[in-house]
């Protein structure tokens, strides 16, 4: 005899899967958030190297 017991009760699992899914989504994004700010100072790094280089003279010999 079969019997119907109606659907299977998962909301649990999709509250479960919401939250899996929203803690990658932030871990995503701090971790874009932390290389755009390493990209920045690369840059002002780089920034500041090039301004130094152009001002002091070259000592290499020219051929």
């Amino acid at each position: 005899m079969l019997t119907n017991f109606g659907p299977a009760e998962t909301t649990s699992y999709l509250i479960l899967g919401f939250a899996v899914i929203f803690g990658a989504l932030m871990l995503h994004i701090a971790s874009i958030s932390m290389r755009a700010r390493n990209l920045k100072a690369d840059l002002a790094l780089l920034e500041t190297l090039g301004k130094k280089a152009k001002k002091k003279p070259s000592k290499r010999k020219k051929k």
